[in-house]
């Protein structure tokens, strides 16, 4: 089985992509193996509960990414959804059932990592059917919904110390804001539609916004505080668009087709779609079209106050502030590289953890380009869409292009470029969130980037997997990670700092506070370890 994001092998009976935390989907063909993970993937949200009759969508064509951004925070959080649906299955159907903290044992202390639990284990229960996990893209809160006999659905949150609570019964479908504070959910639901209630989990109050609404095509500001919502439902033509929020009445918008994009938590501004794919905003009194036909892709800051999107192959830049969007790239936009502490999530738009997009790195097929502070024009930094990182402060970058190692060290409208190798072919890199210590790989010899073209050899025999993940850096530790005759070491800045980890080790991954890798039986079946500072190896495998 191969992943339809990155085109990387999955595992069987995994849920999830272990190299972008893509939800597993099957493909008619494996894509063309790339040379690196692909560029860090939103916290997927669908709508708990069945698949509906829709509103229409034109979709995007946006293909895999052969393109590695060395923050796997995003799909960290996804492979926690994994974990959390394991843990939590195989209770009964009342709060008093839940496995508490204790229990749980050394899941409590894992945290975000990946683990394949199996899949009938996870889904069916003798007593309780256990429907999705919903994270929030801030790690603070989580949502699930149990089935008890598979009738009476219960709404759960959970908290980041594993704890959860009853939130409502009788709940057919919920959302969980980007930051996690609010949870959007819907009861006595009848053809599609319900009473739609927010709940606020540092309170737990829960307040009903409206009824009659579609449980479907739902927006959540970041915070969760205001939401835009489809209501009057008849068919995807014959509707009415409204936003409301727990301190805001409801407001129609627009109606017959249209449907949200993002909400401010203020409620006032509302960037929308028409029927024809139209983008508008609403700006608390009127509605402004922004752009023709788009190209069905947006990405909106934590404030939803600017949005990116792409129409005829071309990417433009809108803030609520501005009078027409402005073409920042004369190609289509496919995501973006984000410093190590900003994760993005997928609620109609991607939400980003950025405060502006001024000053972003963005992704355009081939080229890599820093859209100016103004916010109106963007640069070329490179035109390999490779191997490529941003320090954790947004404001230095290093990359791959014709093999060659360079480092920018400010990004500006007149940036400077520094040339770290060129005298060998750069295969893979690993580096620290600073870009203070950088290590390249290069025809099985690893390398710690002592300075410009002057290298210290860690390794002259590391192993390339068949998905590329054979060295990783830990921050934490300040050590690299790398794979050597099947086993699996962790180096300081020489070779003699070496130590040994485990054995039989097929790939390695970055992720966060510690180290995750797999080791294959006789049976080539994959197992997942995860080791942290403390040199203790955890086996993460649920069974």
């Amino acid at each position: 089985m191969f992943c339809n994001q990155c085109g990387n092998q999955i595992p069987d009976d995994a849920m999830f992509c272990p190299g972008c935390g893509a939800q597993k989907e099957i493909m008619e063909a494996p894509v063309a193996q790339p040379v690196a993970p692909v560029m860090e993937q939103p916290v997927q949200q669908p709508a708990m509960g069945a698949v509906p009759p829709v509103m229409p969508q034109k979709k995007s064509g946006k293909p895999a990414i052969p393109f590695k951004v060395l923050i796997p925070v995003a799909g960290a959080v996804v492979l926690l959804v994994i974990v959390l649906v394991a843990v939590f299955s195989g209770g009964g159907g009342s709060e008093n059932d839940i496995r508490s903290k204790e229990e749980l044992g050394y899941i409590s202390d894992m945290q975000a990592f990946n683990v394949f639990p199996n899949t009938d284990d996870l889904y069916e229960c003798e007593e309780e059917y256990v429907e999705g996990v919903q994270f929030s893209a801030t790690y603070d809160s989580a949502i699930f919904m149990a089935f008890d006999d598979y009738a009476e659905k219960m709404l759960y949150y959970i908290d980041n110390e594993l704890e959860a609570t009853l939130v409502a019964e009788d709940v057919n479908n919920a959302y969980i804001s980007y930051t996690g504070e609010y949870i959007a959910y819907f009861q006595d639901v009848e053809d599609y539609s319900g009473d739609l209630y927010l709940y606020c989990v540092k309170n737990g109050k829960a307040t009903q916004i409206d009824s009659d609404v579609y449980i479907y095509e739902v927006c959540m500001s970041p915070s969760g505080e205001a939401i835009g919502y489809i209501k009057d439902y008849e068919s995807s033509t014959e509707n009415e668009l409204w936003v409301a929020g727990v301190s805001k009445e409801g407001v129609e918008i627009d109606k017959d087709g249209c449907r949200p994009v993002a909400v401010t938590d203020n409620g006032k501004y509302v960037y929308y779609l028409d029927e024809d794919n139209k983008l508008f905003l609403f700006d608390g009194k009127e509605s402004e079209k922004i752009s023709s036909e788009t190209g069905g892709n947006y990405w909106v800051n934590n404030d939803a106050t600017e949005i990116i999107y792409t129409r005829s192959d071309k990417t433009y830049y809108h803030t609520v502030k501005m009078d027409e969007a402005v073409k920042i790239a004369g190609d289509y936009l496919y995501g973006f590289v984000f410093p190590s502490d900003v994760v993005s999530f997928y609620n109609n738009a991607e939400i980003m953890g950025l405060e502006t997009f001024k000053g972003a790195v963005l992704y355009c097929r081939d080229d890599i380009l820093w859209l100016n502070k103004k916010g109106d024009e963007t640069i070329e930094i490179c035109n390999s869409g490779s191997l490529c990182q941003l320090s954790a402060d947004g404001k230095s970058i290093i990359y791959v292009e014709g093999g060659d190692l360079f480092k920018i060290k400010k990004l500006s409208e007149d940036m400077e470029v520094t040339v770290l190798c060129d005298d060998m072919w750069v295969e893979d890199f690993a580096a620290s969130e600073d870009l203070s210590r950088i290590y390249v790989a290069s025809d099985s010899e690893l390398y710690y980037v002592k300075g410009e073209n002057k290298f210290v050899e860690i390794s002259d025999d590391v192993e390339e997997s068949y998905s590329g993940y054979y060295i990783a850096y830990n921050e934490e530790m300040g050590k690299i990670f790398f794979i050597e005759d099947d086993t699996l070491y962790y180096a300081g800045t020489k070779e003699k700092s070496a130590e040994e980890v485990e054995e039989e080790v097929s790939e390695v991954f970055e992720s966060r506070d510690g180290i995750m890798f797999i080791i294959e039986d006789e049976d080539d079946y994959s197992y997942l370890y995860y080791y942290m500072e403390s040199k203790e190896v955890i086996d993460l495998q649920v069974d």
